[in-house]
């Protein structure tokens, strides 16, 4: 099956968007693969965001094909003083401001998936890509 991203990240409900091709090859058996037709957005409008976006699940595994785009995410930060601080607004940062950052990732990887495999995919601004139940990090 091949699942088309386009646009922004969205939800699972919101059809041709990333987390709702990620949420379709999670609930369709078979080994699946999402194709990006143009650059995906991810913005994270608050640092308390979950700590992940999205979970794989199928066992069958999954394909991400980026075709050289971009998976561009805009992580928050908080100083001590609980100023937000963004890739897009780092003028809110002042020196001397240690910041404390979510440690949300693109993805978890449940342990019982086979194979998750990313090719020709640009990530920027994402604190983390994968999350492995096992603590592993990696890519092919």
């Amino acid at each position: 099956m091949l699942l088309i991203a386009i646009g922004d990240w969205g939800d699972s409900t919101s059809a041709g968007s990333f987390a709702w091709a990620i949420h379709q090859a999670n609930i369709t058996p078979g080994h699946d693969t999402i194709g990006l037709l143009t650059n995906v957005s991810i913005d994270i409008a608050s640092p308390l965001t979950p700590f992940r976006l999205a979970d794989i699940t199928d066992p069958a595994g999954l394909l991400i094909q980026g075709n050289g785009h971009s998976l561009t995410g805009n992580p928050s930060f908080i100083t001590p003083s609980g100023v937000v601080v963004t890739k897009t607004n780092p003028q809110a940062f002042r020196s001397g401001d240690v910041q404390i950052a979510p440690t949300y990732s693109f993805a978890k990887v449940d342990d019982n998936v086979s194979d998750v495999v990313i090719r020709n995919l640009n990530v920027d601004g994402l604190n983390s890509f994968f999350e492995y139940r096992q603590g592993f990090y990696g890519y092919r």
